[in-house]
């Protein structure tokens, strides 16, 4: 188990990262608008993965910086099996589990079996966190 800050990130994490980026504004309010606005300090609208630690088997916890939140945010990924030997621009399907009220990002992981699903293991699993209350939805 380790943690890293974003600037000492090895290469091929430095090539996900974008990715993992772009599946995460999907659920962060007002990023979309933001990302309208170029990509300062980061990723589109200045979002940007600033932590990670591996904290199981397939397990990282990233702490997002996102400037529509004002703060940093948790997510939880399950990675696919072949993640340690992904290549440049590979694709995985991406499945959103969204916690509800509240708990936290790890609440799929610490209340199911999401993480020995075995139909799940080609599968990027990313699992925001939503606030007390939830912030999914721009009512």
């Amino acid at each position: 188990m380790h943690s890293t800050a974003a600037g000492t990130l090895p290469s091929v994490e430095d090539q996900q990262s974008g990715v993992v980026v772009a599946l995460v504004m999907a659920v962060l309010p007002g990023t979309a608008a933001a990302a309208a606005g170029g990509e300062e300090g980061g990723g589109p609208g200045g979002v940007r993965v600033v932590a990670q630690e591996e904290v199981g088997p397939r397990l990282v916890d990233l702490t997002v910086s996102s400037p529509a939140l004002g703060r940093p945010a948790k997510v939880r990924l399950l990675t696919p099996e072949d993640w340690d030997e992904r290549r440049k621009n590979q694709r995985w399907p991406v499945l959103l589990l969204l916690h509800g009220c509240c708990d936290t990002y790890d609440s799929w992981t610490r209340e199911t079996d999401v993480a020995t699903t075995p139909q799940l293991r080609d599968t990027l699993v990313v699992m925001p966190e939503g606030g007390e209350y939830g912030w999914y939805s721009d009512w």
